[in-house]
């Protein structure tokens, strides 16, 4: 009884292992697959991906603090053969396991590896296949969020914005926190890069505290307060900056994140807490090597604190050190704020001028620069008033003299020979001192001897030789600062004369005459004005002078006090000379700025009162509404021309005034604005030519240009693919060369010229105007966009060729010869003997009887939608009756039953005016567009 118990368990269990082991295996199967392509190719797959993610980001990256920076930072080279690695094992999955739950998995490390690997067309295919073949919400979030981050190395950010927020909302409340937030910070980066900075950081404020990883967070907040400054709220971005260091791992990021901080307090005027951060930066020992950079900061905030002195002599001290020397981007700044406190605080317009010169004259990337660093603009301002400072200066003194008595003339010349002859005999003196010194250190040399162990390496403990070296450095170089850049430092603190190869000349012709006789000592007084005429030619450069002066203040130093005071003063000292007239006009226009409107009044009508023929008059009479009593005869020839171009332009589109332009430029070609007004007239033309037609024709030709160009790209994408393939050592001989002819293949160009939409009547003459110009004037700064647009007005080659046959084209050959006894009934003779010709060969638009807006009507459809364009387009043959014959669509944006109910209008209904050639009809095959997005 006790063993029939156990054999009858027994039997229990074995037949109960045998239907489970039969239920299961299937399933055993499958989990022994999945361990096979885990173990065997994805867990090597992961590991070679991980290990180029760690090489591509473990590269020392820097940071340009003056645009915004990426949270998300682009691929580099490092990193390549394990990412090749990666490809080739995931590779391995899709042929080998391709049943494992393994596949989607490969499917995105291939294209992160591709990724990486900077081949981002490659990759965006393998993101687009990952969310097409997953069912996991999970991974295809994660296929957006990778082919959103692979856009932004593409450049594409108006496609991915559209497609970033589309997805964002396509899984809604379903998202992953953290590739919800990852996400949105790369959307706000497409937002960055096409400049919309508001919006940018709308996206970022949503999610940087949910970033996945510190570095993002890190890199992530100092993006948010770049765009924060941007926006306009520097105290936001202050503590934007300041969350930096709560998430920072890399410590050039926290150091330009603490930069900014310094940076953002001087700008809200808290410049002894930017002061205290800089200094506290300057005494850490990690920031040794930019010890220099850091005291520009220093002096930034002195200068911002009005302590000018104080941060001038720091400015000098980044320039002269020796030991963390500032980079050039810093140099620079230095050299700029130097300028600044020379023109605001000490008002030296000419070292201004100089160190304008240093800041600009630097090897620095304009990207590296802070915006609105105008360095060379203000060198060549304030270096425009220091020639005109000079010269009125010169011509002063010249004045001066033609003007002194005979007796008073030969005092000043006497002194001024006596002071030439005291600086010729001190250069002597200097040359005779400098041949000595030379000599002495020569024989020196002889005597000593150099090579004795006591005197250390290169003698630098022999105090008698470090004073030789010292003696024979000075005479060849004399008491220059042992500094970089010594030369331009000097160009700044010592004026050097510009006559120094005359004084040269003078010193050797003196040489060996130490007893200089002031008889010998020759003065130059050829440009001294003596005679009223020359003196009268001299006022009016100094005149010209003073006014071009406050031209410089007005325009380009934005000055307008010194603007003021120089109109005012060549108005006053020089009322009869040909800067008066503009000085006048300057004053009123600067007066006009300011919204001094009362009195840019009274000057304008001082102005007309005494220079009422003048051109600058005209213009503020015209303003001003001032009438001016001057003759016909008084009015030029260009004037008259300008005028009647002015009233030409004011008519409003029409072929008359098309005609009128061009004519008038024809007939007047020398006339400065010709070029400009045959420009108009074909510009004029081409809107006459735009009608209903037009725009329809000009949409299918866009779209068969846009369509084309994106084919190709896709071609591209398509032959990429087949690269990688080919790499795959495991096929064939004959898979290969199979690979091969698709790889040899091109991509045909589409004959989008037949939708060519430039014809009729004013495109013509839109060519012919614009032929004229290209042929009269080929010199004008206008050439370039004239070529532009008759190149793509310019009729493609099939065109002209039909045109040219067009002349031989009769009745008698619409009917082509067909034997009678291959056809079966009359009206197979008929219909097979016809030729239909082309509407758009022979530039022929067909016309519905009752006309087309009338039938769509009468279809009965309504569209609702407004934001879509709702079309058919049928080609038709139509026959010399207007009776449709046949017809089939070749386009279509509808829905099946819009196209029934469409369809069975044609049929029953639809007729079309007869079409005639040489006053004949003839039958005609057309395209027809019928619109329906204006049905509502």
């Amino acid at each position: 009884m006790y063993f029939n118990s156990i054999r009858k368990q027994y039997f229990i269990l074995v037949f109960a292992g045998l239907v489970l082991f039969t239920g299961c295996k299937s399933s055993v199967k499958q989990n022994f697959g999945d361990f096979r392509a885990y173990y065997n190719t994805y867990y090597n797959a992961k590991k070679s991906y991980q290990s180029g993610v760690n090489k591509n980001e473990a590269q020392n990256r820097e940071y340009n603090a003056l645009i915004p920076i990426r949270i998300h930072l682009e691929p580099v080279n490092a990193g390549r053969a394990d990412f090749e690695v990666s490809i080739d094992k995931g590779a391995d999955i899709l042929r080998k396991f391709e049943e494992s739950k393994w596949v989607d998995d490969a499917i995105e490390i291939i294209g992160k590896s591709y990724y990486y690997r900077q081949e981002y067309f490659s990759a965006d295919q393998k993101f687009q296949e990952l969310y097409q073949a997953t069912e996991s919400e999970r991974l295809k979030q994660r296929s957006v969020y990778w082919r959103g981050r692979n856009y932004l190395e593409m450049q594409l950010n108006d496609q991915a914005i559209d497609y970033l927020q589309n997805e964002i909302l396509v899984f809604g409340g379903n998202w992953d926190k953290g590739l919800l937030a990852e996400t949105k910070a790369i959307l706000a980066q497409h937002y960055v890069a096409v400049e919309n900075y508001e919006l940018a950081e709308k996206e970022l404020s949503e999610c940087l505290d949910d970033l996945t990883t510190k570095e993002h967070k890190a890199r992530g907040y100092f993006l948010y307060g770049q765009l924060l400054e941007l926006n306009g709220k520097p105290e936001e971005a202050y503590d934007a900056y300041d969350r930096v260091g709560k998430y920072y791992r890399d410590y050039n990021l926290f150091f330009e994140a603490n930069v900014k901080k310094g940076q953002v307090a001087r700008d809200l005027g808290l410049n002894e807490e930017s002061f205290e951060l800089f200094e506290s930066l300057g005494k850490d020992d990690k920031n040794f090597t930019v010890k220099a950079d850091l005291d520009y900061e220093l002096g930034q905030a002195l200068q911002a604190d009005g302590q000018f002195e104080e941060a001038k002599d720091v400015y000098l001290s980044v320039l002269r050190n020796t030991i963390s020397k500032p980079s050039n981007v810093t140099i620079a700044k230095t050299y700029y704020g130097l300028a600044e406190i020379s023109r605001y605080y000490y008002n030296d317009f000419k070292l201004a001028a100089s160190y304008y010169d240093s800041a600009s004259s630097g090897r620095v990337d304009e990207e590296e620069l802070p915006e609105g660093f105008d360095a060379a603009e203000l060198f060549s301002s304030f270096g425009e008033y220091v020639r005109l400072r000079e010269s009125i200066e010169l011509n002063d003194s010249l004045l001066w003299l033609g003007q002194l008595p005979e007796a008073e003339l030969d005092s000043v010349v006497l002194e001024l020979k006596k002071k030439r002859k005291k600086e010729l005999e001190e250069q002597l003196r200097e040359a005779e001192a400098r041949k000595n010194t030379l000599v002495t250190v020569s024989q020196r040399e002889q005597t000593q001897n150099r090579g004795t162990a006591t005197n250390g390496f290169l003698n630098f403990k022999n105090p008698l030789l470090i004073a030789d070296a010292r003696s024979q450095f000075q005479a060849i170089w004399g008491d220059r600062p042992l500094v970089d850049n010594w030369r331009r430092f000097n160009s700044i603190v010592i004026e050097i004369s510009d006559s120094t190869q005359t004084e040269t000349s003078e010193t050797n012709i003196y040489a060996g005459n130490a007893n200089i006789q002031l008889s010998d000592i020759q003065i130059d007084l050829s440009a001294v004005p003596f005679l009223p005429e020359d003196r009268d030619s001299v006022n009016n450069l100094v005149a010209n002078e003073y006014y071009e002066l406050g031209n410089l203040f007005f325009l380009s130093l934005q000055m307008p006090d010194s603007a003021e005071h120089y109109f005012i003063k060549v108005i006053e000292e020089y009322p009869d000379y040909d800067a008066t007239s503009i000085s006048y006009y300057s004053l009123s226009e600067l007066l006009y700025s300011l919204d001094e409107l009362d009195l840019a009044r009274d000057v304008a009508e001082e102005l007309i009162q005494f220079y009422p023929e003048s051109e600058y008059a005209k213009r503020l009479a015209e303003r001003y509404q001032v009438s001016i009593e001057q003759s016909e005869t008084q009015i030029s020839e260009e004037d008259s021309l300008k005028l009647v171009y002015d009233q030409l332009s004011d008519l409003e589109v029409s072929a008359e005034k098309a005609d009128s332009l061009r004519s008038f430029a024809n007939i007047y070609s020398d006339f400065y604005l010709s070029p400009r007004i045959m420009l108009d007239a074909a510009f004029e033309y081409s809107e006459l030519a735009k009608d209903s037609v037009y725009y329809l024709d000009y949409e299918v030709y866009d779209s068969a240009r846009v369509s084309y160009q994106y084919q190709l790209e896709q071609f591209e994408v398509y032959k990429d693919s087949i690269r990688v393939l080919n790499t795959d050592t495991t096929l064939t001989l004959a898979q290969q060369a199979a690979l091969n002819v698709k790889l040899d293949s091109t991509f045909k160009k589409p004959d989008y010229d037949k939708f060519f939409p430039y014809f009729g009547e004013y495109w013509d003459s839109t060519r012919v105007v614009l032929e004229e110009f290209k042929m009269k004037f080929s010199d004008s700064q206008l050439i370039d966009p004239a070529r532009r647009l008759s190149g793509e007005l310019t009729i493609p080659e099939i065109f002209l060729i039909i045109e040219q046959s067009s002349d031989s084209i009769s009745t008698d050959s619409l009917m082509t010869d067909v034997s009678a006894d291959s056809l079966t009934s009359e009206e197979t003779v008929v219909e097979q003997a016809i030729k239909y010709l082309s509407c758009r060969d022979l530039r022929l638009s067909p016309e519905i009887e009752g006309g087309i807006q009338a039938f769509i009507e009468s279809l009965e459809i309504y569209v609702y939608d407004t934001t879509q364009r709702y079309f058919m387009t049928y080609k038709f043959k139509i026959s010399t009756e207007g009776e449709v014959v046949e017809y089939n669509l070749e386009r279509a944006n509808v829905d099946e039953e819009f196209r029934d109910v469409i369809e069975e209008a044609i049929e029953d209904r639809l007729k079309f005016i007869p079409l005639t050639y040489q006053d004949e009809a003839i039958p005609v095959e057309c395209d027809v567009t019928f619109d329906l997005s204006a049905t509502e």
